[in-house]
């Protein structure tokens, strides 16, 4: 399988920073990778226009180092993506090497989120998908009554 594969670095201060046993961390910083692949029903060559209609869905990943928890660092992660093409195959995603195991988790589940969407075309399509419902920054689900309902944070909500 061959993927199209973009990605944007990213870097943002927490608002409280974190105090760990190795230090306050005051900014987070990964990788966000978007993967896609060619329609079959589509002939043209690959590279030429990336018209969104060309392609089939496009899923995310991120490589989000800690170093200091046995990964690898943001600078290795950001140079191993920085030596890939355009256009990656499966082959060369499952060999990503060992010594670089955040990165092995953004391109897998990019993939699989790929893979999943691919089995379901529609997966908010009712049964295909259990998730519960986020509906202005509160989750509106069963489980959670309105008294207790999880508040989601301004920053996952885009605002």
């Amino acid at each position: 399988m061959v993927y199209h594969l973009e990605f944007r670095p990213y870097s943002f201060p927490l608002t409280t920073p974190l105090v760990t046993n190795h230090g306050s961390w005051e900014v987070r910083s990964g990788i966000i990778l978007k993967l896609w692949e060619k329609r079959q029903d589509d002939c043209r060559d690959l590279g030429e226009d990336r018209d969104q209609n060309t392609y089939s869905k496009i899923t995310y990943g991120e490589i989000a180092p800690i170093p200091w928890f046995g990964s690898e660092t943001l600078e290795a992660a950001l140079e191993f993506c920085q030596s890939l093409p355009s256009q990656i195959t499966s082959h060369e995603i499952e060999n990503i090497p060992d010594r670089l195991p955040a990165t092995q988790f953004g391109f897998s589940s990019a993939v699989e989120s790929l893979e999943f969407l691919k089995r379901s075309p529609n997966p908010l399509q009712k049964g295909a998908l259990k998730i519960p419902l986020f509906i202005k920054g509160t989750l509106k689900n069963p489980l959670f009554s309105k008294s207790n309902a999880l508040k989601i944070p301004p920053f996952l909500r885009g605002g």
